[in-house]
């Protein structure tokens, strides 16, 4: 009877670690791919959303999300009209990430009367904007892991631009 047990124990451990390791495996090879993506960008350091408030998300595939992106900087962000948004989800298989359709609605480009948007903290601004964005994911039976990627300038008269990015991870239902 011990020996089951202690079987039955070493079993367990074993199926765990290995389940851990491969998990570890996937997770490191997501984010290098992402890393990889973007090498330059500084991600979450200037800017970074807040958790998404779950009074208006319904977290559910077709819904729209609704997203808070703050300034962490005490210069200027300057984001294009679209926010520079980027919707993403890994593909686990071949290991990529792949780009999702943001159906939001937006400012043109071309529309000379309207400049770019302008992130800033300062007395008259807390330095934070609301993110609105409608990722277009069909026929899908299970959860989905997508990344909500956003990419600005950093404005500073000194220097170059800098280019900053944001992202946040989250899962959708069908």
């Amino acid at each position: 009877m011990k020996t089951n047990i202690r079987l039955l124990v070493i079993l367990f451990l074993v199926s765990f670690l290995l389940t851990t390791a491969c998990q570890e495996e996937y997770v490191s090879s997501k984010e290098e791919s992402f890393d990889k993506m973007y090498p330059d960008i500084e991600m979450n350091s200037k800017m970074s959303f807040w958790e998404p408030d779950t009074t208006i998300n319904t977290f559910i595939s077709g819904d729209p999300v609704h997203l808070i992106l703050e300034n962490l900087t005490d210069k200027s962000i300057q984001l294009s009209n679209d926010y520079g948004i980027v919707i993403l989800t890994y593909d686990k298989k071949s290991r990529i990430w792949l780009n999702v359709e943001n159906e939001g609605k937006y400012i043109p480009h071309d529309n000379l009367d309207v400049g770019p948007v302008l992130l800033q903290k300062n007395e008259d601004s807390p330095g934070v904007i609301g993110i609105p964005l409608s990722p277009k994911i069909e026929n899908h039976q299970k959860p989905i892991e997508i990344r909500i990627v956003v990419f600005g300038n950093l404005v500073d008269e000194q220097k170059i631009p800098e280019e900053v990015g944001a992202f946040i991870d989250m899962t959708l239902y069908p």
